[in-house]
């Protein structure tokens, strides 16, 4: 699933934004759009946590009849709800909790016999096991402490696995993590390219002087929401189509824009009126 994904960790608060377009493949050289208003970024509450989840890579896995047999995202959801009563420290701890559950529905599936083949052409990424499924990003308050974790969920020759960790975490040069387009990213936050001016604001500047050289910067909840917006916006832009090229990754559709913070816990700032799910 092509998807553009913001984080940005401020002071006040985390702000997430993602685009809105699914597509599903019909053959290997042709993809059709399913929606352009999905549900990409979840609010998955439990026991000491509020935290939000967003969802980058294979989201619904299909037979050799092309049917969807698994959902990533309704197994978080599952898995989320089974483990709610339990408490954690850190957003590592309830990656380590949740994976679990997920991997025994995914090998159920495959134990059933529905899922036969190979479910990811991607090959093998250095540094990594086995190929990537899907990422799991999670940003949010674990015990009342901001927090932040990937979970990655993949396979080698279809023997399922996960792992917690990844360079999604909240060390000083991370605070802000973009996800979908990384030509979009540089030439937005790192050069002043006449391409983006529409889309490059002080927010903009502000994040990027923070990542680049002064992680001591004070980011605005504020600063952060105009710069998650304007990173999902340029990437949805037609420009990003010429920039990316043969890598173009179909980004586009309606902005989901939310915030998790102390005061006010998990609070939409933008989205569809109706979500199409996954």
């Amino acid at each position: 699933m092509p998807t553009a994904l913001a984080h940005i960790y401020s002071e006040e608060g985390f702000v997430i934004a993602g685009d809105g377009n699914h597509h599903f493949r019909v053959s290997p050289n042709e993809r059709r759009l399913i929606s352009d208003h999905v549900q990409k970024i979840l609010h998955l509450p439990g026991a000491d946590r509020e935290v939000v989840c967003s969802f980058f890579g294979r989201v619904t896995l299909a037979n050799d009849a092309d049917e969807r047999v698994f959902n990533f995202v309704s197994a978080c959801c599952d898995a989320a709800e089974k483990t709610a009563s339990q408490t954690v420290e850190t957003a590592d701890e309830w990656g380590e909790l949740i994976g679990p559950h997920i991997v025994e529905s995914l090998s159920s599936v495959k134990q059933r016999g529905e899922l036969s083949h190979d479910p990811s052409p991607v090959s093998a990424e250095s540094g990594k096991l086995g190929r990537t499924l899907i990422s799991v990003f999670v940003d949010g308050y674990v015990c009342e402490e901001p927090s932040r974790t990937e979970i990655r969920f993949y396979h080698r020759h279809q023997d399922f696995d996960w792992q917690v960790g990844g360079s999604h975490d909240l060390s000083a040069w991370r605070k802000s993590r973009f996800y979908g387009s990384p030509r979009v990213e540089d030439l937005l936050f790192k050069t002043d390219d006449s391409r983006f001016d529409k889309y490059r604001n002080e927010a903009c500047r502000r994040v990027a002087k923070r990542h680049v050289s002064n992680p001591a910067i004070t980011i605005r909840l504020s600063d952060a929401v105009d710069a998650a917006r304007s990173f999902i916006q340029a990437c949805c832009d037609p420009m990003a189509r010429e920039i990316e090229r043969d890598d173009y990754q179909r980004i586009g559709g309606q902005l989901q824009l939310a915030t998790i913070t102390p005061a006010d816990g998990f609070q939409w700032v933008e989205r569809p009126e109706v979500f199409d799910q996954l």
